[in-house]
């Protein structure tokens, strides 16, 4: 497969005081391939959101490449090679309750890309947005209404019909279901892997249900404080998890059987997340790891590839 993304030692930090910097994404290097969804998951806080806004350069990266077709964005770039990654690079944001603007209507928050980058007229325009009004599973006369008359899931399929008015290869999905109701999730998702088979279209999906993220995902990257730990092809991470912290996560997901939940054993991680302000040294997940002891606190663990396919970050490994 084509590499559509390729980020090489990305770095995003923010200076939250004097002398103080937040580490949000630390040196994150991974590829996403044309067609393909990578999944990213992780606990709050780590990373993952920040790590979908910088590839799309909404926060301007502290240090690495984002390759983007071949070029590398965090260089500079003529202005028609930048509105052609802001077009064919896209969003759908985590909550669709303040990712539209309360006072354009829905065809003005679809059409606005529309209107940045190509010529239509109003006419077809309109065309346009009816035929993406269709597409996302709603009607016409949506076009007229405000964001205050659609319920959760008719706003985030907005948002996704937004995105998609401007045919863009690559949409990064930050947490896009997390807002709403269970019964109205799948249907998002279901619509989502229409679309992409449809258009051939490339993911990041950023999310925290990791039964969705397996749905979804070709493959899975973990992420622990601003770093990747883990990465695979869904099947072999879901079933033969590596890294100490990917398996705390999978022991986390509820089953349908209610007897096996009775039995089963999970693992417990202990403490609270440290702070991506002053990190620990070494391996950042030593001091919640049950199987850490005084190496991990002199090295910091390389992903490395421990079956084709398999990275993991894990001097134990």
């Amino acid at each position: 497969m084509k590499p559509l993304v390729e980020v090489k030692g990305l770095k995003k930090y923010f200076n939250v005081g004097r002398n103080t910097v937040l580490k949000a994404v630390d040196d994150l290097s991974f590829t996403i391939y044309q067609g393909e969804t990578l999944g990213l998951v992780g606990e709050s806080g780590c990373g993952k959101t920040t790590c979908g806004r910088t590839i799309l350069k909404l926060y301007e990266p502290t240090g690495g490449s984002i390759i983007y077709n071949g070029k590398d964005m965090n260089t500079k770039q003529p202005r028609s090679e930048i509105m052609n990654f802001k077009k064919s690079a896209q969003i759908i944001f985590q909550d669709p309750y303040s990712a539209l603007d309360p006072r354009m209507t829905i065809e003005e928050i679809i059409s606005e890309g529309i209107s940045v980058h190509y010529r239509k007229t109003r006419s077809e325009t309109a065309e346009i947005v009816n035929e993406l009004l269709t597409k996302i599973g709603l009607t016409g006369d949506f076009a007229n209404r405000f964001p205050h008359e659609l319920s959760g899931g008719q706003r985030q399929r907005v948002g996704i019909a937004r995105a998609l008015a401007v045919n863009p290869d690559f949409i990064v999905c930050d947490e896009p279901i997390s807002a709403l109701d269970v019964s109205i999730q799948a249907q998002i998702v279901n619509l989502l892997i229409s679309l992409q088979k449809e258009r051939n279209l490339t993911y990041l999906f950023i999310s925290h249900d990791l039964s969705m993220v397996k749905h979804i995902s070709d493959r899975v990257g973990v992420m622990y404080l601003g770093n990747l730990v883990e990465l695979a092809d869904s099947e072999t991470l879901f079933a033969e998890p590596k890294h100490p912290y990917t398996k705390a996560l999978m022991s986390a997901i509820l089953t349908a059987d209610p007897d096996f939940e009775k039995v089963r054993e999970r693992q417990k991680l202990q403490g609270e997340i440290p702070s991506p302000i002053n990190p620990p040294s070494g391996c950042k997940f030593r001091t919640r790891c049950p199987y850490a002891d005084g190496s991990c606190a002199q090295t910091v663990p390389e992903l490395r590839e421990v079956s084709p396919g398999h990275f993991t970050a894990c001097v134990k490994e």
